[in-house]
């Protein structure tokens, strides 16, 4: 068995050798308030080592990524950071653009973003 602990040290889930350790997690515009409290701490744990740059596969669990990209586009939205935002954004294209849908999104958002902005239009085409 493999406990996962999280920042508190409480276990998060446990797992038997050979099963999933990711909660299930695949549902239409998931958002954390939503989420049951494994999935929530599962997603924190995730969230901390992508930030590290340790990426976890999810296993097809994309609700993790999508909750990372939306939060990406909700404080680039307050905070006006297109840096953040990138670097998030680069985040999820490097570590799980082995899903296509994951691509897919990605590429159409960054090009809107391009599109839309004519200072990252100017880094783009230089």
């Amino acid at each position: 068995m493999l406990a996962i602990l999280g920042k508190s040290g409480q276990l998060m889930s446990e797992m038997v050798k050979g099963s999933s350790k990711v909660p299930e997690w695949n549902t239409y515009y998931p958002n954390l308030l939503q989420a049951a409290e494994e999935q929530r701490q599962f997603y924190e744990y995730w969230k901390d080592d992508l930030e590290r740059g340790v990426a976890i596969d999810v296993e097809g669990n994309f609700s993790y990524l999508f909750v990372y990209l939306y939060d990406a586009v909700e404080q680039f939205i307050e905070h006006k950071n297109i840096d953040q935002l990138l670097d998030r954004f680069e985040a999820i294209r490097r570590s799980y653009s082995n899903y296509e849908i994951i691509k897919t999104y990605l590429s159409a958002w960054t090009s809107r973003l391009i599109y839309r902005s004519p200072v990252l239009r100017l880094i783009v085409f230089i």
